[in-house]
């Protein structure tokens, strides 16, 4: 606590920052500094925004810079399968709570692109683009062989296009 008062910066992220005690803690201690100034960046899985009773985008409007990069990979049932405890409705409206409550808060989606979702991560970013007007900042960890990658740089040629 006593670099509080100094920096002006703070990344979350490992495991699930918002469900973890030290965020709110750190959160709350800026907050009763009036550390508005203080940038604030996340990395979450967006599922959960109360904690304790403390909800965290009344929490983030009060800060001048927050940004909130979304670890999601897909959408509706194929998020649900990819990741364990994810419920994709949750998801949607935290994020309708979120344009509401803190409108100016930046967000992206940072999915990784795997093997399983590399398909279909087109559809999800046309999605964002057309329904949020988010963006998408992927993380790649896969491999393939030759004939996927060439069955994969031809889906991918649609991206290009649009």
């Amino acid at each position: 606590q006593p670099h509080l008062d100094s920096i002006e910066q703070v990344y979350f992220a490992g495991g699930e920052p918002l469900m973890m005690e030290e965020h709110w803690l750190i959160l709350n201690a800026l907050i009763e500094r009036k550390r508005f100034d203080v940038r604030l960046i996340y990395n979450t899985n967006f599922s959960k925004m109360v904690y304790k009773g403390q909800n965290v985008l009344e929490m983030w409007r009060l800060f001048d810079s927050v940004s909130i990069g979304a670890s999601l990979d897909a959408m509706g049932v194929r998020a649900e399968n990819m990741r364990k405890g994810t419920q994709w409705e949750q998801v949607e409206q935290n994020r309708r709570e979120m344009l509401k409550i803190c409108p100016d808060v930046d967000f992206y989606i940072s999915p990784t692109l795997s093997v399983l979702n590399s398909y279909h991560i087109l559809d999800f970013h046309f999605y964002h683009e057309s329904t949020d007007h988010c963006c998408l900042h992927s993380n790649t960890i896969f491999h393939q062989d030759q004939t996927q990658k060439n069955e994969l740089n031809d889906h991918l040629d649609i991206y290009q296009i649009w």
